[in-house]
């Protein structure tokens, strides 16, 4: 466990906003699992981990190269700089139970000036996230500044103001900088206690925001319940404008909970419980090259053009073949280009029995020992989790 289940660094804003979702969480008990995306997450924070420590690392991991990149671009006109990776953060001594994990501290000096910050790396293609007013690096940043560790006290007990940086590959080419006095942090430190305060109330009140998009509690949360009752009991066509309105800026909720039951779909059906009226299948297969050399030399050979910003996908260079060579022409070349390429599938997906694909045999050994899931709760994910588009099977 990487952070604490009470107050950390990524539940610190759904704490302070919403004091009922700890309630609401311990009510539904804790999760272990991870997705693909977040498994992928981890290794790419591991890697710049290795990276940033091991300059002289091999890897092929670009993604996390080019965090490690703009972290030394963010840090090159500071002298001595010093930091820590993987750093435990604790607040227990001001809020109980409070602590958690930074990817990156540092601190130096810039114009004679003592600097330092804390960096989050963020590694996945979905909402961009800013460092101003962030709470998870403010609490990352406070623990650092409060910290009772020997390490963390002399690398920050001199600093004038924090820098915290948001550093998201997927979204930007240089990190996301705010800097802040220290009276930020004191300001932070007061809503905490307080926040905290509110933590053990058996009446702790509930809001909906951005910051149920991680909270576990999404399907069981009664005001989530409520809103999409709300939402889809309505007929549109009957709606005020002003009723449109607070449906459309609502949707996102809708979407958070279906995308949690699809995942719990797929982590239920993978484990081996039957959905009925549902099966896994492995996604559609994409195209990749095995050797981009020999792809580039038959391209040069038959002057085909092989790269446009980047390499050219196998079905864009197929395409500019036929548009170069004429299609008759350009089937020999296609042959060639087919035997250099590998067709595999990203994984798995769950669909409605209807669809034509075979269903992956789940290795039974696999099934949960136990479930939560009643037999309703799973013909219900069943129903909702066939209601999906396209995308979904991309």
């Amino acid at each position: 466990m990487k952070h604490s289940t009470r107050i950390g660094g990524s539940s610190v804003l759904r704490r302070l906003h919403c004091p009922g979702s700890m309630r609401e969480e311990d009510r539904v008990g804790s999760d272990d699992s991870y997705s693909p995306e977040a498994e992928a997450g981890h290794r790419d924070h591991d890697d710049a981990e290795k990276l940033l420590l091991d300059p002289d690392r091999e890897s092929n991991n670009d993604m996390a190269k080019e965090a490690v990149a703009q972290f030394h671009r963010m840090v090159e006109y500071v002298d001595d700089v010093e930091f820590l990776t993987e750093q435990r953060v604790d607040l227990s001594h001001i809020v109980p139970q409070a602590w958690g994990h930074l990817d990156l501290a540092w601190a130096g000096w810039r114009d004679g000036k003592r600097v330092g910050g804390v960096v989050d790396w963020k590694f996945g293609h979905g909402i961009e996230v800013q460092a101003r007013g962030n709470y998870q690096l403010g609490f990352y940043a406070l623990g650092a500044l409060r910290s009772q560790d020997p390490d963390l006290q002399a690398m920050f007990s001199d600093v004038g103001a924090m820098e915290l940086a948001i550093i998201q590959p997927t979204r930007h080419d240089d990190p996301d900088i705010w800097v802040t006095g220290l009276e930020w942090f004191d300001m932070f430190e007061h809503f905490l206690v307080a926040g905290n305060a509110r933590l053990d109330d058996p009446d702790a009140s509930l809001k909906m925001g951005p910051w149920c998009r991680f909270c576990k509690a999404k399907l069981t949360c009664g005001m989530q319940t409520e809103l999409a009752d709300e939402i889809l009991t309505r007929e549109p066509k009957k709606m005020t404008s002003v009723e449109l309105a607070w449906a459309l800026k609502n949707i996102p909720q809708l979407e958070q909970r279906i995308v949690e039951l699809k995942r719990l779909g797929m982590q239920e059906a993978e484990q081996g419980v039957a959905l009925p009226g549902m099966k896994v299948v492995e996604k559609k297969a994409r195209r990749s090259w095995t050797d981009e050399d020999a792809v580039r030399e038959l391209a040069r050979k038959k002057k085909i053009a092989f790269e446009h910003r980047k390499m050219r996908s196998p079905n864009q260079l197929e395409m500019e073949a036929r548009k170069k060579l004429g299609r008759d022409k350009a089937k020999p070349v296609i042959q060639q280009l087919r035997a250099l390429q590998d067709k595999q599938s990203s994984g798995h997906v769950l669909v409605p029995d209807s669809d034509k694909r075979p269903a992956v045999q789940i290795d039974l050994q696999k099934r949960a020992a136990a479930t939560n899931l009643e037999p309703m709760d799973v013909g219900c994910i069943a129903a909702l989790a066939a209601r999906k588009d396209e995308n979904d099977d991309e």
